[in-house]
């Protein structure tokens, strides 16, 4: 039996559940391969790891339980040899914040919280004309990274194409900095919203286009990459030079097509061209789906900076150990509505109350934890 990243759009309590029939699968006889890239289902399911890297095979060990395992696969899985490397060098940042995080990362408390973005009864349709948002209200602040999590389906990409003037509202109003995004034009928009879609290639980047046309495409009317209605290409090749070097983008030729691009260095360029402009909110969607462990802590670390230099941060996520692993504060969607917030908290009652959440049950607040509308 052959399961890929099976867990991906399972609650705690369903991974925890199947976790059980495959324990009793491997006792009754049967051969199973797991794949994923969390370190913590591999190590608590697993007899034996096999490594994968570039598509050759690393190493193969036994799994016993001990301490430092994780530690070893990661440093197996990016190649480094690093005995002395805390988690987040590693690039397990991650599994490290699941298991050690017993407290909250501080953000500003909810009587003091001054929203930089805010939303309020936003309502959506889809395309075969439903509702797929029903009164979503939130509120970010600056310096803040919220996480919206819940199973695959229940309104993420149709909330981001709605903050980003991408899906028409049928009503609600968004407001960034005082500014109604709701109606105004994609060009003001893009110069205070950056957006990195889950689809990086299809959404996100045009792939026949080399690396220096999709890096303007988002940001070609900045002072400097333009003289009146025709492109500077010189100052666009130096400021595409100089993005590379920042964000360790490795391309042999940036006048090649994107498609010819890994998954990491595409989402490197992606978050280059967005907070080229210095965003004052970042949308990002599933930003490290099918990316290594340590092109998915660049990503992360990347994203901490935006936050820490003063944007407000929107994930929306699949991948609940991710948002336990980046927010401060944690929004449950279930069925176009936001049913609860929750603290980023890997303790038994708050995942099984974010478990219960995105299941769609009805849950009494968690002491510091605000609830949603409902």
């Amino acid at each position: 039996l052959a399961l890929d990243e099976p867990t991906a759009n399972l609650t705690p309590q369903e991974s925890q559940g199947l976790f059980v029939v495959l324990r009793r699968l491997a006792q009754e006889g049967y051969a199973i391969i797991f794949i994923s890239h969390k370190l913590e289902e591999v190590v608590s399911l697993a007899h034996r790891a096999t490594v994968l890297r570039k598509g050759r095979h690393v190493a193969t060990v036994n799994l016993t339980g001990e301490p430092g395992e994780k530690e070893k696969l990661a440093r197996l899985m990016i190649g480094r040899e690093a005995d002395g490397a805390t988690a987040d060098e590693l690039g397990l940042g991650l599994e490290h914040a699941t298991i050690a995080g017993d407290t909250a990362r501080p953000h500003p408390p909810p009587g003091v919280r001054a929203g930089l973005l805010e939303v309020q009864d936003l309502w959506a349709k889809g395309g075969a004309g439903q509702e797929v948002l029903r009164g979503v209200s939130f509120e970010i602040s600056r310096g803040e990274i919220v996480g919206i999590v819940g199973v695959a389906g229940n309104g993420q990409p149709e909330l981001a194409e709605s903050l980003t003037g991408l899906r028409r509202l049928t009503r609600g109003t968004i407001r960034l900095d005082g500014h109604r995004l709701d109606g105004a034009s994609p060009r003001e928009i893009s110069r205070r919203v950056a957006f990195v879609p889950e689809d990086r290639l299809g959404m996100g980047l045009a792939a026949g286009l080399d690396l220096e046309d999709n890096y303007l495409l988002r940001q070609y009317w900045r002072d400097g990459l333009h003289r009146g209605p025709f492109l500077n290409r010189r100052a666009a090749s130096q400021d595409l030079a100089a993005a590379i070097a920042q964000y360790n983008i490795k391309v042999g030729d940036p006048y090649a097509p994107a498609r010819l691009m890994s998954g990491g260095n595409l989402q490197k360029l992606l978050l280059a061209r967005e907070l080229a402009t210095n965003p004052q909110l970042v949308i990002v969607a599933n930003p490290t789906r099918g990316l290594d462990i340590g092109a998915s802590a660049y990503v992360h670390g990347r994203l901490r900076q935006a936050r820490d230099g003063g944007a407000a941060v929107l994930l929306i996520l699949e991948d609940l150990d991710e948002a336990l692993a980046l927010a401060d504060r944690l929004l449950v969607m279930y069925e176009g509505r936001l049913l609860g917030e929750c603290p980023p908290l890997r303790t038994p009652q708050n995942l099984e109350r974010i478990g219960l959440l995105m299941a769609g049950a009805k849950t009494t607040p968690l002491v510091g934890a605000e609830e949603g509308p409902q």
